[in-house]
């Protein structure tokens, strides 16, 4: 559950919050809480907002020992943002929202809140009801169990947890002061501001603001601000501002996230002018039937805790069972889907870097060369990526993972590496450049069965696309510099928009790759708009032309020409001397194109599919 204090990212809370919502672990009995100089009592009287004589003068009390005094509520609002996802969690954002009440008696803090979470796949909500003894003169927390349920999990450092709700008012610049678990430096008094109520407040820091992260959902290098605004008469809480930016991998694709925190005070009893808003019950320990804060240090509460907490622990050890078994489950389906039976006797393995390729670029005939590069693409935009490794050369193969719905791409000569991959991947429909035939294996086991294969073909063919290949590239070709330029940053939502009206697909994953990685992408603009755009990949000598989109409304105008002539000079101008294209068999204009600027046609990629019923749909190769 994420509420005040939060910390975590939103995949860390989808997990968490199944588990540590059910309780936190059972608090230790501790020694009666020092009282300090805390007030006693409700709601503060006007007169208790006066200022007071130190009762004692003759010793300054330092920050760390100054004790806690002064007003006994407060309520405060918190907005939590991840956003500005990148890689495996590009587009993805989400926001936690929370209300608190909080109020002092008798060294302890009675602390209420609600917390809701909204993104795109979920919503849920909450609330929490707890009562925690602080030391007022040490600024700690004295039970094991804080105000903010996300500690519940978490280990104190030795010396013990710090309060985060007050800061001594006399607190000099340069000294540290612990704030949950975290050390602080006072940076020093700010002048009053609208976001502080208009009171002047002292503003501390977190000392330590890089870190690492990790674990399951990837590794990350974590970069924190942190900041706390306490009111600079009281020493109470008035305003934090939490920052994290997140850089790391998710198995070998970047990631990235931010995650914004702000709390703010919204009514306080040490802030004139404001009233509190919630209506808040009195709780059993004010009673006067509990004792009070000694009902807490009781035996009998701490037996009540402790059966609480073994009932709680249940839960959360059955929902761990649950949460374990759904993972171990799915990890039993993808084993058996990949490893359904075929005739190939060589090893499938997903990869995550571009470096565990190795001979099995050799499986591609046409694009060897740029193969290391489409999988870095592939793996850029979070998708699978396997590998067919044998023993046997030639026999190995590559498959790159494609959104749901789309054609996957698999180079891989022989039939049963080709099959094998594809179970793997999980894929329907699949670019290939030959066209795969039965083989003899596979042949003998239909026969032991009375089935007779009709054909040769192993997979029906959808869709035929031929591949044209500029050899060599001319380095004079000219083109229209009004209407064709490079594209800007700032151009991709409008040609990710265009190529999505195009196709009819969202094409957003794969322009993002290809910008990410270092493809050249060209626009064709009218004024403001953008009406086509085109991409160029160049690895070494040779080079690829993809993602050519000309907007309906401005075909047959000469701008699908322009855009492949000023591919053929970015080509040349960044050293290729070979350029491939795939243009499906279809498209004629494009084909036209194409012979005129002198490609000549090298070999075919065939949509290839084991479904039995023919689709009408058109494939679009990234």
């Amino acid at each position: 559950m994420v509420c005040r204090g939060a910390r975590a990212h939103w995949l860390t809370w989808l997990l968490a919050s199944a588990l540590l919502a059910m309780g936190a672990p059972n608090a230790s009995a501790q020694e009666a809480p020092d009282l300090g100089r805390v007030l006693e009592g409700g709601a503060v009287r006007p007169e208790d907002l006066a200022e007071r004589p130190d009762e004692d003068t003759d010793q300054a009390a330092t920050p760390e020992e100054a004790a806690v005094v002064g007003p006994v509520f407060f309520e405060y609002r918190l907005n939590q943002q991840v956003t500005n996802g990148v890689g495996a969690y590009d587009g993805w954002s989400d926001r936690t929202t929370a209300t608190g009440h909080y109020e002092l008696e008798d060294g302890a803090i009675w602390a209420r809140y609600r917390w809701s979470y909204h993104s795109p796949d979920d919503d849920r909500s909450g609330d929490e009801d707890r009562h925690v003894p602080f030391s007022s003169e040490t600024r700690r927390y004295t039970s094991a169990v804080v105000d903010l349920d996300d500690y519940d999990q978490r280990s104190p450092a030795a010396d013990g947890r710090g309060i985060w709700w007050f800061l001594p008012p006399d607190s000099a610049a340069g000294s540290t002061a612990r704030i949950l678990d975290d050390d602080f430096v006072v940076v020093g008094h700010v002048p009053p501001s609208v976001t502080t109520h208009r009171r002047e407040s002292i503003l501390v820091e977190r000392v330590n603001g890089t870190g690492t992260r990790d674990d399951a959902y990837g590794r990350y290098v974590t970069h924190i601000t942190d900041r706390y605004w306490f009111d600079a008469e009281t020493g109470y809480f008035l305003r934090e501002v939490y920052e994290e930016h997140d850089v790391g991998a998710l198995e070998g694709a970047r990631a990235e996230f931010d995650v914004l925190e702000t709390t703010e005070v919204t009514a306080a009893s040490y802030l004139p002018g404001t009233t509190a808003t919630w209506s808040v019950a009195a709780p059993a320990w004010r009673s006067g039937d509990t004792g009070n804060s000694a009902y807490y240090n009781s035996t009998e509460y701490l037996e009540e805790r402790a059966r609480d907490s073994a009932l709680r622990r249940k839960w959360v050890q059955f929902a761990i069972a649950v949460f374990l078994l759904v993972v171990l489950g799915y990890a039993f389906y993808r084993w058996r889907k990949a490893s359904r039976k075929h005739d190939f006797d060589g090893k499938i393995s997903r990869i995550h870097r571009v470096e565990d390729l190795s001979a099995e670029v050799g499986a591609s005939e046409l694009l060897a060369p740029l193969v290391p590069h489409l999988v870095r693409q592939t793996l850029r935009a979070s998708l699978p990526v396997y590998v067919a490794s044998t023993s046997t050369p030639g026999m190995g193969g590559v498959a790159l993972g494609a959104p749901s719905g789309e054609a996957a791409t698999i180079f891989a000569r022989d039939t049963a590496a080709c099959e094998a991959l594809r179970q793997a991947i999980g894929c329907a429909y699949f670019f290939s450049e030959v066209r795969h035939e039965h083989s003899f294996a596979t042949r003998a086991a239909a026969g032991k069965h009375g089935i007779i294969l009709e054909g040769n073909h192993a997979y029906n063919v959808l869709e035929t696309h031929e591949v044209l290949v500029l050899r060599p590239v001319p380095s004079d070709t000219s083109y229209d510099r009004q209407l064709v330029r490079r594209a800007k940053p700032a151009d991709l939502p409008a040609v990710i928009a265009m190529m999505d009206a195009v196709y009819g697909s969202p094409c957003k994953v794969w322009i993002e790759s290809a910008h990410a990685t270092g493809d050249v992408i060209l626009v064709a603009t009218e004024g403001e708009a953008i009406v086509g755009c085109a991409a160029v990949s160049v690895v070494g000598n040779a080079a690829r032309f993809h993602s050519l989109s000309v907007a309906k409304s401005h075909r047959g105008k000469g701008v699908g020409k322009e855009l492949n002539r000023a591919r053929v000079r970015i080509a040349s101008d960044l050293g290729a001397e070979q350029v491939v294209v795939e243009v499906a068999a279809w498209n004629v204009a494009s084909l036209e194109i194409a012979r005129a600027l002198g490609f000549t046609k090298a070999g075919a990629m065939y949509v290839e599919t084991n479904a039995q019923t023919k689709s009408d749909r058109q494939f679009r190769r990234p």
